[in-house]
Formats: C-alpha cells, sequence, structure tokens
C-alpha cells in the first residue's frame, strides 16, 4: 500500500496543493480581496512557487508520467518511470514531516533523514543540500530552539553533513549541562 494513500493516479494532480497548502497562509501576506490587491498577491505567489521550485506545475511545463505503457504486442505495463515518481513524491512528503521524538535519539533522527534520501538519490531524485538542511531543522522540538535560531540566521553554506555535526555537539552539550 503506498505511504501517501490519498494520492493515486487520478489524483496526482492535487499533489502541489495537498504539500502547499498549510504554508502558503503564512507565506503570503496580501489578500487577495479587491483587484487592486492581484498584482501584489500574485507577485507574492509566484516568488513563492519560484522559490519551491513548483512553478512548472503552473505554467504547464510539468508532464506527469504515463502510469501504464503499452508494448509493441498490445500489452499493459507499469511505467516504472511512474513507479519511480510516486515512490520520489512519497519520499520527498515523509522528507518535509519528519519530526524527531523526544524518545529518539538524534543519531536515529539523522540516519532516519539520510536513509530517505538515499532512497530518493535511488529513485533518481536528488534533495539539494539547503533543502535537506533545512527539512532536518524543522523536525527539531524547541529544545533545539537555540541552535535552529543560530544556523538559518548566520549566513554560510552549511552541509548536511555539517549540520549533523552541530547536533550531535550540541546534544552533548544540553547533556553535560543538565549534568
Amino acid at each position: 500500500m503506498p505511504l501517501l494513500p490519498f494520492l493515486s493516479p487520478l489524483s496526482s494532480s492535487t499533489i502541489g496543493a495537498t504539500l502547499m497548502a498549510p504554508n502558503v497562509i503564512n507565506l503570503i501576506t496580501v489578500q487577495l480581496s479587491t483587484p487592486e490587491d492581484f498584482l501584489s498577491w500574485h507577485t507574492q505567489f509566484m516568488a513563492i512557487l519560484v522559490s519551491h521550485g513548483l512553478l512548472y506545475f503552473m505554467d504547464g511545463s510539468y508532464r506527469l508520467p504515463a502510469s501504464v505503457l503499452t508494448s509493441s504486442t498490445d500489452e499493459s505495463i507499469r511505467n516504472p518511470d511512474f513507479s519511480n515518481w510516486m515512490r520520489a513524491l512519497e519520499l520527498k512528503c515523509m522528507l518535509t514531516t519528519i519530526h524527531k521524538s523526544d524518545s529518539q535519539s538524534m543519531d536515529a533522527y539523522l540516519c532516519d533523514i539520510k536513509t530517505i534520501t538515499d532512497n530518493l538519490a535511488v529513485v533518481n531524485s536528488l534533495i539539494p543540500q539547503s533543502d535537506l538542511v533545512h527539512y532536518a531543522l524543522l523536525g527539531l522540538s524547541q529544545e533545539y530552539e537555540t541552535l535552529v535560531t543560530t544556523l538559518t540566521h548566520v549566513p554560510m553554506n552549511l552541509t548536511f553533513d555539517d549540520l549533523c555535526r552541530h547536533l550531535l555537539l550540541y546534544k552533548q552539550c544540553l547533556k553535560i549541562l543538565r549534568t
């Protein structure tokens, strides 16, 4: 059974809305209540689509792989590109919603993220380092708020490996402070 039961080949056109809907309200400061608001609203909305790599869904340049291919003998076979696309979608959803539980060690949390990104690489869907760092930071609890704030506001090109070192060191410092 797929990890995202609400997604099927028939409902795949709702993917962008499903993943973005919780965040859009927080990102757009202009309400589209009058015709005069449209230009400001449109500018903000387009910036969100571009920054999240979703513009090609809206401008018609994205083409969903066919779910079924027809062989030379008129036999229907499942398209491996479609299967890879669906698997990548499931994994990306897992990555964007991952959270470190209180009972989970930092090593286990980071290992879960690494496993997801390795599985994405298998289906030829690589995640940029900056996005990977962002997702990992978003999944942390309030306990890490100081570190998250520092890492997100200091201009540096942080890789996932760098982040892992920072998080493990921070966890050790917290443990020492509590004893």
